[in-house]
């Protein structure tokens, strides 16, 4: 989360959403310098994100940068929530599982989400830090029925909000350089350059690397869409997510509705 007292803005982390790429570009302008963007407990809180608080989260440990959030320009990046599922399940794979987005595959994401239905439907505490990549995107925007925040853009319209953020803020923002991002899950390209990473590793940076997998997905030779269109086939899934983030999905609508109903091209 970045809080901008100069400019009077805020820019709320909704994980899976671009958070990674739109905040460390808006870092220069953060009054809390980066208090909230490090992995820490503090007070009653126990070890977490601190960048994926929630405003309840926020009003509850934190009252006087939820007024703030409150206050200023709130801005958001809202995500279809059945390909924001995908994506934090592909991260999860990673993260707890050991399964690199250059190696999952279809069935490794399908038979994740059928554990991760039993865990997000059992009857334990959604404020548990482990949940943040699951807990709705209405959970980042809304506090208590009231929408805090003000300025939502789709995920497809990131142009859009680096068009006004730059504006606002005079910062050469540049949201097209995705950072933390599942650029494409596995195939035969992907595999190849994870197998040669021992050897090309000591040599390029994590920078190179990433810019080199940009250009791959720009040229056509990877891409996320066919991957998530065969998971989207699964018809427990969907039926999973349309129940389960049905508020999620009304959000997008509701923002959409602002660009004639459609995302930008």
């Amino acid at each position: 989360m970045i809080v901008s007292d100069a400019h009077r803005v805020a820019f709320v982390h909704i994980p899976k959403n671009a958070g990674t790429t739109v905040r460390t570009q808006l870092e220069p302008i953060d009054s809390y310098a980066n208090f909230f963007n490090e992995d820490k407990a503090f007070g009653a809180l126990p070890r977490q994100w601190f960048g994926h608080l929630t405003p309840e989260t926020l009003a509850e440990h934190f009252p006087d940068v939820f007024e703030k959030v409150r206050a200023y320009d709130a801005y958001a990046v809202v995500r279809d929530p059945f390909q924001r599922f995908v994506s934090a399940t592909i991260h999860r794979l990673w993260e707890h599982r050991g399964i690199s987005r250059f190696e999952v595959t279809h069935e490794h994401v399908v038979a994740e989400t059928r554990r991760l239905q039993v865990w997000l439907l059992a009857p334990v505490p959604a404020e548990r830090p482990e949940y943040a990549h699951f807990l709705p995107q209405v959970e980042f925007t809304d506090f208590r029925g009231e929408r805090i925040v003000n300025r939502l853009f789709a995920f497809e319209d990131l142009a859009g909000l680096e068009a006004e953020l730059r504006t606002r803020t005079g910062l050469p923002l540049d949201f097209s350089r995705a950072r933390n991002a599942n650029l494409a899950p596995s195939n035969r390209w992907t595999r190849v350059f994870h197998r040669f990473k021992p050897i090309y590793g000591r040599l390029t940076t994590w920078q190179q690397r990433e810019a080199f997998l940009l250009r791959l997905q720009r040229a056509g030779l990877i891409s996320k869409g066919g991957f998530y269109a065969k998971i989207s086939a699964d018809r427990e899934l969907r039926a999973f997510v349309e129940r389960f983030y049905a508020a999620d999905f009304e959000l997008r609508r509701d923002v959409l509705s602002q660009t004639n109903g459609r995302p930008p091209p």
